[in-house]
C-alpha cells in the first residue's frame, strides 16, 4: 500500500479536478469522458496525406494524449464511450465518408487498453519528461497495432486468405512512419504542458 501511495502520481487532469469527492468531481468526470470521446472523434477526421499514399489521421495521436491526460480509467471509459458513439452510428470513426469498416475494428477495441496503459503509466510519471513519454507512446501504439494485427489475421484466417506479409503489408508497415511522428508529437506536447502547468501554480 505504501508503495502506491507514494509512486502514484496525478495527471493533468487530476489537477483541476475538485477536491472534494461528491457531485462536482462526479460530474467533472463525466463531462471530461465524453468531452475526450468527442476529442477523439474530432480528432479522428483529421487527415494528412503521405506520399505513402496512408494518410496520417489525429485518432491515434488523441487516443494517446487522452489516456495521458486523463489517467487509465477516466482514458479507458472514455475510449469505450467513444466506441459505443461508433457502433450506435455516429460519424465519429475516421474517414467517416467511407461508411463502417469493420476490418479497422481491431485497431479501435484496442484503443481502450492503449487508453489505459498510457493513463496508467502517467500515474507513474512518465509522461513528465521526453524520454520516459516515448516509451510510454510506444507501448501504447505497439497494443494498438496488436489489436489491429490479430484482427486482420483472424479475418484472413476465416476466409483462408492468411498471407501473413500481406496483413503487414496492409496493417503495419504504412503505418509506422506516422506512430513515429505521433509519438515524437506527444514527446514534445506533453512534458512541455507539465512546465506550462507547474510555472503556473508557483
Amino acid at each position: 500500500m505504501t508503495t502506491l501511495t507514494t509512486t502514484a502520481r496525478p495527471t493533468l487532469a487530476d489537477l483541476f479536478r475538485p477536491t472534494d469527492s461528491g457531485a462536482r468531481a462526479r460530474t467533472f468526470d463525466a463531462l471530461l469522458i465524453v468531452g475526450a470521446s468527442l476529442f477523439v472523434a474530432a480528432c479522428a477526421q483529421v487527415a494528412i496525406p503521405m506520399p505513402s499514399g496512408v494518410p496520417i489521421t489525429g485518432q491515434t495521436f488523441a487516443v494517446l494524449l487522452v489516456g495521458a491526460m486523463l489517467g487509465p480509467w477516466r482514458g479507458a471509459l472514455a475510449l469505450g464511450l467513444y466506441l459505443a458513439e461508433g457502433l450506435a452510428g455516429l460519424p465519429v470513426f475516421a474517414n467517416l465518408h467511407a461508411g463502417f469498416q469493420p476490418m479497422t475494428m481491431g485497431y479501435v477495441l484496442a484503443f481502450i487498453p492503449a487508453a489505459w496503459v498510457c493513463g496508467h503509466l502517467a500515474r507513474r510519471g512518465w509522461d513528465r519528461n521526453v524520454f520516459t513519454t516515448i516509451g510510454a507512446m510506444t507501448i501504447a501504439t505497439a497494443i494498438i497495432f496488436a489489436g489491429g494485427l490479430a484482427w486482420l489475421f483472424g479475418a484472413a484466417t476465416l476466409f483462408d486468405r492468411l498471407d501473413p506479409g500481406v496483413v503487414l503489408a496492409a496493417g503495419l508497415w504504412p503505418y509506422l512512419p506516422g506512430a513515429a511522428i505521433k509519438i515524437a508529437l506527444a514527446a514534445v506536447l506533453l512534458p512541455s504542458a507539465w512546465r506550462v502547468v507547474r510555472g503556473l501554480r508557483r
